[in-house]
């Protein structure tokens, strides 16, 4: 039994002297029973990892920019996972710290982990017109690497506060454009959509354009299709709906800091047996 006891705190000793350098390795184990008549049968290999340790690798070429007025988007180049010489572990994900320029860091940042392997995240919940920084860093199950170096970038300025207005719907008047046939008796029928424009702000990104959203009523305006049109125009004709279905429509500008308000109320539409609008 002492011979046995021995042996067991030689092993642990060495593992223990030599963990600084020896951070996951992997090691084959085999274990036996031990008793006062001798040792029993020695079980298969099993591999094993030894304990992790601190990434040492600094994320690389971090960037980022202005995804809407409350986002941004962070880039970076991606740690090699199955380079465990700087990981020292294995690579659960990115942290990416991010502050306002003008404030403290270390009192004033928030974090975020994205898991995975990747090389772009997307920070939400930001405030316009403000420029934010941005460190990353990867981490493992001991923890997180050194921050990278910092980037700094502005959000953009708010999206259209005004919504579009007087929106109408309408058949195109002469009677061989209401309707384009696809085959037989099937036939798409056509919507003229028109509105009145709108300007925006200096607290405003610059109008880029208008977005129309069609969808049936029993669905969510997040199915809806999209129909853009340039910020220079207010008419739009759709030329893909389905007589006897009931739609519903709404407006609304959008600019590079994101969708604007919605015109309001939402305007209901639907096509009958005869292919007449029917509002």
């Amino acid at each position: 039994m002492s011979f046995s006891f021995s042996i067991i705190i030689i092993i642990i000793i060495i593992i223990i002297i030599r963990a600084d350098k020896l951070y996951y390795h992997q090691y084959n184990v085999r274990i036996s029973a031990v008793n006062a008549l001798g040792e029993g049968p020695i079980s298969g290999n099993v591999t094993i990892r030894s304990a992790e340790e601190r990434p040492t690798r600094l994320v690389p070429n971090v960037k980022c920019s202005a995804y809407n007025s409350t986002a941004m988007t962070v880039t970076w180049d991606m740690i090699d996972e199955n380079d465990h010489s700087v990981l020292r572990g294995r690579l659960l994900g990115y942290t990416v710290r991010y502050w306002r320029k003008s404030l403290d860091e270390l009192q004033n940042y928030w974090e975020r982990r994205f898991p995975g392997q990747r090389s772009r995240a997307i920070i939400i919940g930001l405030d316009s017109n403000i420029e934010y920084t941005v460190r990353v860093s990867v981490y493992t199950q001991f923890g997180d690497s050194p921050e990278s170096s910092y980037f700094s970038h502005r959000t953009f300025r708010l999206p259209p506060q005004t919504p579009p207005q007087y929106i109408t719907i309408r058949q195109p008047r002469r009677e061989k454009d209401k309707r384009t046939r696809l085959f037989g008796d099937v036939y798409m029928y056509k919507l003229e959509v028109e509105w009145r424009g709108i300007s925006t702000t200096a607290d405003e990104e610059p109008l880029e354009g208008y977005m129309v959203k069609v969808w049936e009523h029993y669905q969510s305006i997040r199915n809806a299709t999209i129909y853009y049109v340039d910020g220079s125009k207010y008419k739009l004709i759709i030329d893909n709906l389905y007589k006897n279905r009931n739609y519903k429509l709404r407006v609304q500008a959008w600019s590079l800091g994101g969708e604007g308000k919605y015109s309001s109320p939402e305007r209901e539409f639907r096509f009958d047996n005869d292919g007449r609008l029917l509002i």
